[in-house]
């Protein structure tokens, strides 16, 4: 009976190793620095939420509410394979996600991309995220800083 259990506990180790989550993939609230023209500006609250499965990683929702000024963050989906690469639906490698740090550029029009970059720290996450021209030299729009944490919930602070 040892053993038979034995082998069950081990098998189920191996299989659960084969495809887990990373740290990433959660609900993350927190606050921001939203900088334009090197003018940071502080914003009280930021929420992201992030899910993955085994061939996809997805951003849920997100906004970015700095009193006066806000921003939503539209849901997106990319495809993932077993290296944590990211892949755009039109099949361009956008990124990598490890177990505990997100790297990606998404782009906002044809003129503008968006470079992402998260580092989770346990409960707690660096993140972030810089706009800039698609042009040579690259020209910054802007920069967000967040410190973001675990948890919260999906409601927006109402004014």
């Amino acid at each position: 009976m040892l053993k038979m259990s034995k082998c069950i506990f081990i098998s189920l180790l191996f299989f659960n190793s084969l495809w887990a989550a990373s740290q990433i993939s959660n609900l993350w609230t927190g606050y921001a620095y939203w900088s334009y023209d090197n003018s940071p500006m502080r914003c009280p609250l930021m929420k992201v939420k992030f899910s993955e499965d085994e061939g996809h990683f997805n951003r849920e929702m997100g906004f970015l509410d700095c009193d006066m000024l806000g921003m939503e963050l539209p849901p997106f989906s990319l495809n993932k394979n077993s290296k944590g690469e990211l892949f755009s639906p039109q099949g361009v490698n956008v990124g990598l996600i490890t177990s505990d740090s997100l790297e990606m550029e998404e782009a906002y029009d044809e003129n503008v991309k968006i470079k992402v970059s998260m580092k989770s720290k346990g409960n707690s996450a660096d993140y972030l995220e810089t706009w800039y021209k698609n042009s040579s030299p690259k020209e910054i729009i802007y920069v967000i800083k967040a410190r973001l944490f675990k948890g919260g919930s999906f409601e927006k602070l109402e004014n």
